[in-house]
């Protein structure tokens, strides 16, 4: 299914405005003061506090009816646009974030997400008290899916210096948590811009956890299977949202969590 979408550089697009739907849509903004505490170049952060990172639409859907269905299978449709900006010595991110327990279960719920354009690592990680028990990265390109299984908390850095467009399928119930990182000053590591590194990365861990793994790096989840095709856009699948049942009810998908673990 095709979208289309305003052009954030547009001449005269002061709100960053996006067509879906054939409506205008309006973002909530993160600015570097939103998320200063996870910035590694505090110094940069202190001098740039009012500059935008990144943009998000929220509850999105092609039509009245796809919107009503949509909300009635509990689940969400956003996208997301990364601003063109370095933050100091390292690449733009997401805030990142944990999310609370499916009802009446001991897991987390999952997410999904689609690199629509761009080039970004998606990060996740798993804790135990203070200690990161698990982390990987999944090197996502335009059309590339991305699972985050039950349990992880996760993080997004954009690797160009042109915005970079994401969406996301995401449980209506499910909550996030963003404190728990705040107080580790962000993720396990940190993705500073190394123009002589692997994938011009220098992959630095955050000392303010009391244990750091190894960092491990997986696939993309293009399982088509799932209805995750690679270059073929996933809002489509909400013309059959039992495809998405694991979102809501990670507690009957282990092997598919498994699996996806062990992607490399």
């Amino acid at each position: 299914m095709k979208q289309k979408y305003t052009d954030y550089g547009q001449k005269g697009n002061k709100t960053n405005a996006i067509i879906f739907g054939g409506k205008e849509r309006i973002p909530s903004v993160r600015y570097v003061q939103d998320m200063k505490e996870v910035i590694l170049d505090q110094e940069w952060a202190e001098k740039n506090k009012s500059l935008p990172l990144y943009y998000m639409y929220r509850d999105l859907a092609e039509s009245e009816k796809e919107a009503e269905k949509i909300k009635e299978a509990e689940l969400r449709y956003d996208i997301l646009e990364s601003a063109p900006v370095i933050l100091g010595k390292e690449y733009n991110k997401t805030a990142g974030h944990y999310h609370s327990k499916a009802e009446d279960t001991n897991f987390t719920y999952p997410e999904l997400y689609e690199l629509i354009k761009g080039d970004a690592y998606y990060l996740m990680q798993k804790l135990e008290g203070d200690k990161v028990v698990d982390v990987y990265a999944v090197r996502a390109k335009s059309g590339d899916k991305v699972l985050m299984p039950p349990g992880y908390g996760h993080f997004t850095f954009f690797l160009s210096k042109d915005p970079i467009r994401m969406s996301n399928w995401t449980p209506g119930n499910s909550l996030s948590d963003y404190e728990q990182i705040k107080r580790k000053h962000g993720a396990a590591y940190y993705a500073l811009v190394d123009k002589k590194a692997a994938d011009g990365i220098w992959w630095v861990k955050n000392g303010n956890y009391s244990e750091v793994p190894p960092l491990r790096f997986l696939k993309p989840t293009n399982f088509s299977e799932l209805g995750l095709v690679k270059n073929v856009n996933m809002y489509s699948l909400a013309k059959d949202l039992k495809k998405l049942d694991y979102l809501n009810n990670p507690q009957d998908y282990s092997e598919l969590w498994e699996r996806i673990l062990n992607n490399n």
